[in-house]
């Protein structure tokens, strides 16, 4: 039995939101953990926060087009 159109969407909304909140928690902390090895400068624990952030916004777009790929191949 196949699957409506519109409950793929929703699994597939859940397990992007899922992966992209694990990713994103996980560069952040590996970010702020990197941080502390420059306790002296300010400007080296911003950028390697920031970096994190970064990271965590790129993998949460690959995520994405991954998850859409393979909905939009399901359909």
């Amino acid at each position: 039995m196949k699957l409506p159109l519109e409950l793929r969407y929703i699994a597939g909304w859940l397990v992007f939101f899922t992966l992209n909140l694990l990713a994103i928690r996980y560069m952040f902390i590996a970010g702020t953990t990197a941080s502390g090895y420059f306790p002296d400068s300010v400007s080296m624990r911003h950028l390697c926060i920031l970096s994190g952030i970064a990271l965590s916004l790129a993998v949460s777009y690959f995520l994405f087009r991954t998850i859409v790929k393979y909905l939009v191949r399901k359909s």
